[in-house]
């Protein structure tokens, strides 16, 4: 339940038209409070036109089985169409998916991509995964500094990521040279979306 509240606040702080973002506030209302079939009745026609934010909603209904019945496959296939129209969260989910094998071949240099996507965008979820990509060499070279700037830049959003990088940020600065430390702190403060 944490995890779909997380998803759905994070893919809400996104600008949305009025009439959808009411909709999808319906959807938001219902699933929080454990209408799960009334929210994926309000976000399948939505997700079936095309709107990336109640595809990546319906992706996480089936992710997760609430108001549906599991079905990692198609979860994916939600979260791909999604993640296809640039959709961070969706993006997110999509690497979550290749990282841990979930409904799709586990594969982490498809994880990879789609955390760097979305973390680019700022997604702190996708920041944090990239971060301790980078810091345990997985796929990409081991790089403390890339590790410690994406950790930071995650343990600055209010999302339930906050306390994990903060922690592991923290970890990894203690194994770092107090240079390493500065020039990835400067590489946060710096740090834009693009």
């Amino acid at each position: 339940m944490r995890h779909f509240a997380t998803a759905v606040a994070l893919a809400l702080a996104l600008l949305v038209t009025p009439a959808a973002a009411d909709d999808v506030l319906d959807g938001k209302a219902a699933a929080e409070l454990g209408d799960f079939e009334r929210a994926v009745a309000i976000w399948r026609p939505l997700a079936e036109a095309g709107d990336p934010r109640a595809e990546t909603y319906l992706g996480i209904m089936y992710d997760n089985g609430y108001g549906v019945a599991q079905n990692r496959a198609e979860a994916f296939r939600w979260f791909e169409l999604a993640a296809g129209r640039g959709f961070a969260n969706a993006q997110y989910h999509l690497g979550f998916m290749y990282h841990h094998g979930r409904g799709v071949q586990r594969s982490q240099s498809e994880a990879l991509r789609w955390y760097r996507l979305a973390a680019a965008q700022g997604d702190p979820a996708a920041q944090y995964n990239l971060g301790r990509m980078y810091a345990h060499g997985l796929v990409v070279p081991r790089d403390l500094v890339e590790a410690h700037m994406w950790l930071d830049l995650a343990s600055r959003e209010r999302t339930s990521i906050r306390p994990l990088a903060s922690r592991d940020r923290n970890v990894l600065a203690r194994k770092m040279s107090e240079a390493e430390v500065e020039l990835a702190v400067e590489r946060a403060e710096n740090w834009r979306p693009g």
